[in-house]
């Protein structure tokens, strides 16, 4: 079939942070340079908050994070690394496990978010739940987001965004992703009525919603 298209390249607009008490003030350069191998006790630290639970004949990867510091480089280095500590040391079950991440008021911001979703899907872990709200992310975190979900194969059902600083471009790029994911509309049972994805983008930039909402 015809290539899944490919969400618009996006430039960061200037932002302010969405979560004050989350976001500490860091400095530009630490989020690209003098970065530090996160400490075995700073892995162990994250570990806590990265479970794997099962059921029905599947896994999931649950990263509980929500109001856990996620603004710098390193605070995202250490859970990447607790992540790929407890999925190679996971014991049976084989097969693909899924992710609800919660990291609600984190202070993420749009590159700690690439890490983190990099670092799932090099282990063939598909999101189900994204649980992102009061954080940092802007247009292009939106657009990370896009291309994660084209990325899959299966749908991402939950996807909260509100309280970030994302306008019309990533909202739209964010509509046309799941627009164009044959996994969409989701059904819980095969032939079964269409469930709605989960999708919140409140308390954003979205100025002109209706004109979003008529392109899609």
């Amino acid at each position: 079939g015809p290539p899944a298209p490919q969400a618009p390249h996006l430039s960061a607009p200037a932002a302010r942070c969405c979560s004050p008490a989350a976001c500490s003030i860091v400095p530009s350069f630490a989020l690209c340079f003098g970065m530090s191998r996160p400490t075995r006790s700073d892995v162990e630290d994250w570990e806590k908050h990265v479970v794997v639970v099962r059921g029905r004949g599947q896994k999931f990867l649950c990263l509980k994070l929500t109001e856990k510091p996620l603004g710098t480089t390193e605070q995202v280095s250490a859970l990447c690394s607790a992540i790929a500590h407890v999925c190679a040391t996971t014991k049976g079950g084989g097969g693909p496990m899924h992710a609800n991440v919660d990291a609600m008021d984190t202070g993420i911001r749009d590159e700690g978010l690439k890490q983190m979703l990099e670092t799932l899907t090099s282990r063939g872990i598909q999101c189900k739940v994204l649980r992102l709200h009061r954080n940092c992310l802007t247009d292009v975190g939106a657009i990370i987001l896009a291309e994660q979900i084209l990325r899959q194969t299966q749908a991402v059902e939950e996807l909260h965004l509100s309280y970030n600083e994302i306008s019309e471009k990533g909202a739209l790029a964010l509509g046309l992703a799941i627009q164009s994911h044959d996994a969409y509309p989701l059904t819980r049972v095969r032939g079964s009525q269409p469930v709605p994805i989960w999708f919140r983008l409140e308390r954003n930039f979205v100025g002109n919603a209706r004109g979003v909402s008529d392109v899609l």
